[in-house]
């Protein structure tokens, strides 16, 4: 965004302090979209949430997010006890701490992201949405609030700059994605697998009988070996990648290069003072424990990568992109991505 509010933070005397952007440079004016979910709490909410008030976003995800819109302090009780305690465990009390609620986030158009979160306008199957890993799960969660919204206005067509609430554009893509999820092998293996997971959740009898407790074991075996084997099949399959950075992240990546850098010439250095002259193994071995200690090394992570949720974003930016430039040769378009679809 340009310029504009950010966050409102309300404390306990009911002082409210708001929180600008003001730097009018804009990182990014193309289409934009946050992937949030049940786990997406605290600053990632305030993040997602003004970006929606700001109608600059689109958020794709869980239902919500997490709902954490709090500030606590930790306040540190029986100080000069809890001192000695570590001296003489056996006959002191232990140390103690209270962690006191101060303070409640609001977003820019006056809602808290407290229990209530931050709603996606796009929403994709998930089984978070069946567990109790909310805020409102909690014992006693503070309620949602709502407060004044700040009086503000960003022209993003008059700027030229990306904005998912175009008339009719959020309820085009979710039609596209729900007629994916209806089609798409990946998209019905995602809701088989949810399905599976639901059923373990929502269980509240378990039979006595063991004959028809080994059935069901060998049931619930084979229909996850099954999920399995589909899973497999699907991720032979994986989208290309391309690591494409904004100016400000090379910024910092090319200034964390120059630190590890000077950190393994330091060590170079004094490791050539400390051996003697011409052991390049050892220079050798000071550099490669650099490079292991700064996470630099030639090898890539193997780890497995397939994120669906990720991969569906993917296809509802397309669609995003496909309706900013026109309808006009989309059919071409589209049939030249089908590979990966």
């Amino acid at each position: 965004i340009p310029v504009g509010p950010i966050v409102q933070v309300v404390d306990d005397r009911g002082k409210k302090q708001v929180l600008h952007d003001q730097h009018p440079e804009i990182a990014w004016e193309g289409p934009l979209a946050i992937l949030t979910s049940k786990f997406s709490a605290s600053a990632s909410e305030i993040v997602a949430g003004a970006l929606q008030d700001h109608e600059r976003a689109l958020i794709i995800g869980d239902t919500t997010t997490h709902g954490k819109g709090t500030v606590q302090e930790v306040f540190h009780m029986q100080n000069r006890i809890s001192l000695n305690w570590f001296q003489s465990p056996q006959s002191l009390t232990p140390p103690v701490a209270s962690k006191i609620t101060i303070k409640q986030f609001f977003l820019p158009k006056g809602s808290s992201t407290q229990v209530k979160g931050v709603a996606s306008d796009i929403v994709l199957p998930s089984i978070n949405d069946l567990l109790p890993i909310a805020e409102s799960d909690l014992n006693n969660p503070i309620q949602w609030e709502q407060i004044e919204a700040i009086n503000w206005y960003n022209n993003w067509e008059k700027i030229e700059v990306s904005s998912p609430y175009e008339a009719g554009l959020i309820e085009y893509l979710d039609e596209q994605t729900r007629t994916r999820q209806k089609n798409m092998e990946e998209l019905l293996y995602l809701s088989a697998d949810i399905d599976l997971r639901s059923q373990a959740i929502e269980e509240t009898l378990v039979s006595l009988n063991l004959n028809k407790r080994i059935s069901k074991k060998i049931t619930e075996q084979g229909q996850q070996k099954e999920l399995e084997a589909r899973y497999n099949k699907l991720k032979a399959k994986p989208y290309p990648q391309e690591a494409i950075l904004l100016a400000i992240r090379e910024e910092q990546e090319a200034h964390s290069k120059n630190l590890i850098e000077g950190f393994k010439r330091a060590e170079a250095d004094e490791a050539s003072l400390t051996t003697e002259a011409g052991s390049e193994s050892d220079d050798r071995s000071v550099i490669d424990s650099a490079q292991s200690e700064h996470g630099d090394t030639d090898t890539d992570d193997e780890s497995d990568n397939y994120d669906i949720y990720l991969r569906e974003s993917a296809r509802i930016m397309r669609d995003w992109v496909l309706w900013e430039n026109g309808r006009s040769n989309v059919t071409a378009r589209l049939s030249a991505l089908s590979e990966y679809e």
